[in-house]
C-alpha cells in the first residue's frame, strides 16, 4: 500500500499531488459514452485548459474513427458544454447529477 509521501510529486519548487476525476457527457442525450477519467495535472497547467484539449481531441478522433457521427452531433459539438471536475475521488451520486443536470440543460438549450 503507498503512503500519502509516495503519492506526492516534486519539480524543482514545487511539491504536488493534484488528482482529479474529470466527467464529460455527450450532447442530446445520446448514450454513446462518457468520457470519464481520473487524471493528474500538475499545478503549471489550469484544469479547464486540459479539459478543453481533452474534449477537442477526443471529438476528432471519434469522428475519424465514426464518421457516421457527424450526422448526428452538428457542427462536429460531440461533448456538452460544461464538465464535472472533483478532487476527492469518485462520487458517484455527485457525478450522476451533475450528469443528469448538464443534459437537461443542454437538451432545453438545442430545442
Amino acid at each position: 500500500m503507498k503512503t500519502h509521501m509516495e503519492n506526492i510529486r516534486t519539480t524543482a519548487h514545487t511539491s504536488w499531488n493534484c488528482k482529479y476525476h474529470i466527467v464529460f457527457a455527450p450532447k442530446f442525450r445520446r448514450k454513446v459514452f462518457y468520457g470519464e477519467r481520473r487524471l493528474e495535472i500538475p499545478p503549471k497547467y489550469a484544469v479547464s485548459s486540459v479539459v478543453g484539449f481533452l474534449k477537442g481531441k477526443s471529438s476528432l478522433q471519434l469522428y475519424e474513427r465514426f464518421p457516421e457521427l457527424k450526422f448526428k452531433y452538428r457542427n462536429r459539438e460531440f461533448w456538452c458544454r460544461g464538465y464535472y471536475v472533483d478532487t476527492a475521488g469518485k462520487n458517484a451520486a455527485k457525478i450522476a447529477n451533475y450528469i443528469k443536470h448538464r443534459l437537461d440543460e443542454d437538451y432545453l438549450g438545442n430545442s
